[in-house]
């Protein structure tokens, strides 16, 4: 590359994928902190706040604190798992466990893929066998 191109590279812009991806982050926090704000005034701020009074700064420091080594050692744990069939660090996958988290909480609950048993042909007292294990 001689030294035009350098110089008339280092002169252009961002394209507009790369500003968009340094402004998403900072928009998609912004629009978290109003959302819980909002729920916290449209449930019931007293209670929240008794909480968080309850618990103290250094409380829920501590909290937040084991969450995120958790999650952390979750997302570690992976990268040691796929070792051997992917050639990635291990920071992508701490990344993906906190998306994962933000995406099962927001969402509110646990994602599981369920199995059913397929029915067997065991005729009325099999049937009424499972119903009495289900109860």
């Amino acid at each position: 590359m001689t030294a035009t191109q350098t110089a008339a590279r280092i002169g252009t812009r961002p394209s507009l994928g790369r500003r968009l991806l340094r402004r998403v982050p900072l928009l998609g926090a912004a629009i978290g902190v109003v959302l819980a704000l909002w729920l916290v005034a449209a449930n019931d701020v007293g209670a929240v706040a008794d909480a968080f009074g309850r618990v103290g700064l250094l409380g829920i420091f501590a909290v937040v604190l084991v969450r995120v080594a958790i999650i952390g050692l979750c997302g570690v744990a992976w990268a040691r798992v796929l070792t051997g069939l992917v050639g990635v660090a291990a920071g992508p996958f701490v990344l993906l466990r906190f998306v994962r988290e933000g995406v099962q909480h927001h969402l509110g609950g646990e994602f599981r893929i369920e199995h059913q048993e397929p029915a067997r042909a065991e005729g009325a007292r099999g049937g009424e066998r499972q119903a009495a294990l289900r109860a």
